[in-house]
């Protein structure tokens, strides 16, 4: 037996758990569990928080070789709803790889991304909510120019501290 991309169908907010103990029960090295979870930073009263983001709630898609017994386990493990495409009696359909795989660049796109030339506003500091535009890049920082008192002033954040427009 070949193995094969499975979506599987979980309540919310246990994907970490049960994709840990769905490879507890197979014991296998070459499963692969993917729980879309991303970790992101939000700024609030200029302190910084990091919170889990979740892309695909509710689901985890899974890549292994699944048979009637080790479907039975997984779909016995508490949380786990069911999985997509499942059939009475028969084995569930599996996902095509091209669609996993157009899956994947639609999830790790960044639509947050900031490039030279972005008007962005500054959401934290003492300047919260100028209106800037990027001049230079740097790591972790972004060199921008906002006009204070009619003046034009460079002035070098924090990316996390600016949203794009």
């Amino acid at each position: 037996m070949k193995k094969k991309w499975y979506i599987l169908n979980i309540i919310t907010r246990y994907e970490v758990d049960i994709s840990n103990k769905i490879k507890n029960i197979t014991n296998n090295k070459d499963i692969k569990v993917y729980n879309f979870i991303k970790k992101d930073i939000k700024i609030k009263n200029n302190k910084k928080y990091i919170y889990n983001r979740r892309l695909l709630p509710g689901y985890l898609i899974i890549y292994l070789k699944l048979d009637y017994l080790l479907l039975y386990k997984i779909k016995k493990i508490n949380g786990v709803i069911g999985f997509l495409n499942e059939r009475n009696n028969k084995l569930p359909i599996p996902l095509k790889y091209n669609e996993f795989k157009k899956f994947l660049k639609k999830n790790k796109k960044d639509r947050n991304i900031i490039k030279k030339g972005d008007d962005i506003s500054i959401n934290s500091g003492i300047f919260i909510g100028l209106i800037g535009k990027v001049e230079k890049i740097y790591k972790d920082k972004i060199e921008i120019s906002i006009y204070i008192m009619g003046r034009e002033v460079n002035l070098k954040i924090d990316k996390n501290k600016v949203n794009k427009i």
